[in-house]
């Protein structure tokens, strides 16, 4: 195979300077790292790349008080963990009353009795986890409900006082809209629609809200609207409740609505009379509780009921980090996740710099860049990461112009290496102490992490950089800096790419791969790409004297 000559002696696998051991050995480190990342996200469901976290949200419920006697008892609904919901860290201020937790069907009761005082404010919090609900389309052909399905969902078929499904406006309404009972796809979709259209919304304060009324009147409120279509589907012997909820929105003060769950082909399917969706939801809620009783009941005092959330995100590393405390599993407790946040943060930021440092070994080894020190570039991207490019490479231009000016002013002292070094040090650091005051006062607080800089690296750079003016003059020093911002630039881009950033945390052995190339590259004794214009008339001459 014929190779271009600025690599000729290359690649690392036609090299004579790299061994069949050292390719081994790279390539078991490959392997390696390649085995467990695999296993990892096959086998411990690790994500490679950060996937959208579910929303978690932080609810309360407040009852206010109003005392009406000297004893008394409060229940109301708590929610329940369901295939769309998780219901976590539960925190109950009962006022002073006793407090316990009933189910009733399949619903949870918080119950509180005592003797509060009046004016009180009785406090449930809780965060929840919102899942994804499935939009699946409903079928066109649903088969008939079984006997046995029929028993055991019999209280869904059931009329009730607020439920009239044997009522006479019911049975009227059914046969002006020709529903066929047999048909229960069809007659499911002839409800809703006669339930989303006709019916007017209101805000279920005009008038009775049982379904008979509402069917009578054709207007209703959210509870109204959502007994009459419960009524409506059982009259044609689809098992239907209501359900009772709240939409989970970021305003920060919820109302309680409420909407339909039909038992069709084996599962419930949601039915919204005021939303119009039909086999789903269309905007987020909290499940507080399926009937359609009220939210709270008082005995021997008033209550009220308010309800109010906030959205929190949660991390990936919270989801992480939860995992990793919840498993036996070695590698989970091996995980970077086990340790202290401080500790993760620190190693979120090292791991990153062997990736910087193979970058600029891949720019001086392969590419042929001239930079100031060997991973003096890398640390100035790890700066530009805290600062931003664009701040950053201004701030560090001012840094370095005016040390360098101070390191003129410093050569006609001619002081000694080390008191000259100490010196400059001094001066660097009262220059970004100025910056940061200067940036403060003008109101640029991004400028403010100037202090991110490497202090060290920023030193010896402006010492070699006058040096470098002395000894090779200002072309070469010119593209020491260019090679310089040039390698730090492209680390920047390396190092502050979040989802690479998410990946080397979370599958460190990737770095075995970085080993890996590093051996492979320290071997590499081919030309440089930079040389290619070097020495390629060298080259053709060689060639024509040679033919």
């Amino acid at each position: 195979m014929h190779f271009p000559f600025w690599i000729r002696g290359a690649p690392p696998w036609k090299n004579r300077t790299v061994t069949p051991r050292l390719f081994a050995v790279a390539g078991a480190l490959v392997l390696s790292a390649v085995g467990l990342i695999l296993y990892k996200v096959l086998a411990l469901g690790y994500e490679p790349w950060p996937q959208p976290a579910p929303d978690r949200w932080s609810v309360q419920i407040e009852i206010p008080l109003k005392l009406r006697a000297d004893e008394s008892e409060i229940a109301f609904f708590l929610p329940a963990d369901g295939p769309t919901q998780r219901i976590y860290d539960e925190r109950v201020d009962a006022a002073g009353m006793s407090f316990f937790i009933r189910p009733r069907g399949p619903n949870r009761i918080g119950m509180a009795l005592g003797r509060p005082e009046d004016g009180v404010r009785l406090t449930y919090q809780f965060s929840v986890r919102t899942r994804p609900q499935p939009v699946d389309p409903l079928p066109e052909v649903i088969p008939a409900i079984s006997e046995d399905e029929r028993k055991h969902f019999s209280d869904l078929l059931a009329s009730t006082p607020t439920i009239q499904s044997e009522s006479e406006v019911v049975a009227a309404l059914l046969e002006e809209l020709a529903v066929d009972p047999s048909n229960r796809a069809a007659a499911l979709r002839q409800i809703h629609e006669f339930l989303v259209k006709d019916v007017e919304t209101t805000d279920g304060r005009e008038g009775p809200q049982d379904a008979a009324s509402v069917l009578r009147a054709e207007r209703g409120g959210s509870l109204g609207k959502a007994r009459a279509a419960v009524a409506l589907l059982r009259a044609v012997g689809i098992p239907a409740r209501v359900v009772a909820g709240v939409r989970l929105v970021d305003s920060g003060r919820g109302e309680l609505v409420h909407w339909v769950e039909a038992r069709l082909d084996g599962r419930f399917w949601p039915l919204d009379p005021l939303g119009g969706a039909l086999g789903f939801l269309a905007e987020e809620r909290l499940q507080l509780h399926v009937g359609d009783g009220p939210a709270v009941e008082a005995r021997g005092a008033e209550a009220g009921y308010r309800i109010s959330m906030l959205r929190e995100r949660e991390t990936q590393y919270q989801i992480y980090r939860r995992r990793v405390s919840n498993s036996d599993r070695l590698l989970d407790k091996l995980s970077l996740y086990s340790l202290p946040v401080q500790a993760q943060l620190v190693y979120r930021l090292l791991l990153l710099v062997p990736l910087g440092a193979l970058v600029v070994a891949i720019f001086r080894n392969l590419i042929g860049v001239p930079t100031f020190g060997t991973f003096g570039p890398i640390l100035l991207a790890l700066a530009l990461r805290e600062t931003g490019i664009l701040w950053g490479l201004l701030l560090l231009g001012v840094v370095v112009v005016f040390g360098w000016l101070g390191r003129q002013i410093l050569d006609r002292a001619r002081l000694l290496m080390v008191p000259r070094l100490s010196f400059l040090l001094t001066l660097v650091i009262l220059i970004i102490a100025g910056v940061m005051v200067v940036a403060e006062n003008l109101g640029l607080h991004r400028a403010v992490t100037t202090a991110a800089f490497p202090i060290v690296i920023l030193t010896m750079t402006i010492e070699r950089l006058a040096i470098a003016m002395q000894e090779e003059g200002p072309e070469n020093t010119a593209k020491l800096v260019l090679g310089t911002l040039l390698v730090a630039i492209t680390g920047y881009w390396v190092i502050a790419n979040d989802q690479l950033q998410h990946f080397v945390f979370t599958f460190p052995e990737v770095h075995l791969v970085t080993l890996a190339l590093l051996l492979v590259l320290g071997r590499y004794t081919g030309y440089r790409l930079s040389e290619w214009a070097r020495f390629r008339a060298f080259h053709r001459d060689g060639l024509q004297r040679a033919g």
